[in-house]
């Protein structure tokens, strides 16, 4: 019987660095709300120099909000991107200093896309939706193709999280959902 074994130590400290921020309309002053994993934001550590810094991704939540406690302290740029926002004007955010007490980081972007006078009314099993819908920057805007409404049990809802009405069969909902047929969606796109 032999036994054998090996140890090297590792001189590194853990990430003990946090960063955290929101993603804030710039029409609105809020949080920019999106489907989950919608977007990401991309971080380079710059004070790393061992080496090429690699491109890292901070994940954005439901609510607009991002937070990430396991980071290594350094200097880092940083930018939102791959959102449902116009890219930022100017160039990342640059020389961000990601400490143990927490660094606090916020962007402000303009939305693709406004929804406004969003209404709604059930009329028996009909679900009935309106909103316009404006377009605060028009040059460079994509055709705006498709409309879709998105029901959900819980107050996120978007393409990743949502009742699929005529196709759910072994979710468990509320037998009065399973018979709402979205009729209307009316929509006009404003400038």
């Amino acid at each position: 019987m032999s036994v054998s074994s090996c140890m090297k130590l590792d001189n590194w400290d853990g990430p003990d660095a946090r960063i955290y921020g929101r993603i804030i309309d710039s029409y609105t002053n809020q949080n920019i709300m999106t489907s989950q994993n919608e977007f990401q934001i991309r971080i380079y550590e710059r004070s790393y120099t061992e080496g090429i810094p690699q491109v890292q991704t901070l994940a954005v939540k439901l609510d607009g909000t991002y937070n990430n406690s396991k980071m290594f302290a350094g200097t880092y740029d940083m930018i939102p991107y791959d959102g449902p926002f116009w890219p930022l004007t100017g160039d990342t955010t640059r020389n961000v200093e990601f400490t143990k007490k927490g660094t606090e980081q916020n962007f402000t972007v303009t939305p693709y896309l406004q929804i406004l006078n969003f209404e709604h009314r059930m009329d028996g099993l009909n679900l009935y939706m309106s909103c316009r819908v404006k377009a605060p920057i028009i040059t460079g805007l994509p055709n705006l193709r498709e409309v879709k409404a998105f029901i959900s049990l819980h107050s996120f809802c978007g393409q990743a999280s949502n009742l699929l009405i005529n196709t759910i069969h072994s979710v468990k909902i509320p037998p009065l959902l399973t018979k709402i047929k979205t009729r209307i969606f009316l929509f006009n796109l404003i400038q």
